[in-house]
């Protein structure tokens, strides 16, 4: 297998753990043993597509899932139902960054799960994403310029925010 079919391989293996999450959020609370599970598998695949430190960004049309102008797993039906179902949700490009957090990846799940109506409804699936202070999945932001910055704030705020829990 070469090294591009590996990485489509693996892609393909992270957004079909990434559709497990997604249903694990809408079945079990938060601290139950599936849903963690879940959490930890979709985590450890999608971090083995980060390569040399590096985010890890793919396409999403409604169509499928691509890493430049390759598809990824067009033939796989699951994909081909979660291609619609984040591009309903207005989402284009999918970037998870090699720091990636499971509460962030439980935050991005859970926002996935409101109906498309909703989502628009409330600002767009971005506004939620920085409302629930997710900083290591971006979506529709392709440039680091972009996100760095909003990454910063973002894990400030965080940061805050557990000081204030603490007290």
């Amino acid at each position: 297998m070469s090294e591009n079919q590996q990485i489509h391989a693996a892609m393909e293996n992270a957004l079909k753990n990434l559709v497990k999450l997604i249903k694990a959020v809408q079945y079990y609370p938060p601290a139950h043993p599936t849903l963690r599970q879940a959490l930890h598998e979709t985590a450890k695949t999608l971090l083995s597509l980060i390569v040399d430190d590096d985010e890890f960004i793919c396409a999403v049309k409604k169509d499928g899932f691509y890493l430049g102008e390759k598809p990824v797993g067009h033939k796989n039906p699951i994909l081909a139902k979660l291609a619609p179902f984040l591009f309903a949700r207005r989402i284009n490009h999918l970037m998870i960054l090699p720091d990636l957090d499971i509460n962030d990846l439980q935050a991005f799940a859970r926002c996935l799960t409101m109906e498309a109506t909703e989502i628009h409804k409330m600002g767009g699936i971005h506004e939620l994403l920085m409302k629930a202070r997710v900083s290591t999945i971006w979506v529709n932001l392709v440039e680091p310029a972009q996100f760095m910055e909003l990454k910063k704030e973002l894990e400030q705020e965080k940061e805050q925010f557990v000081g204030e829990q603490d007290e």
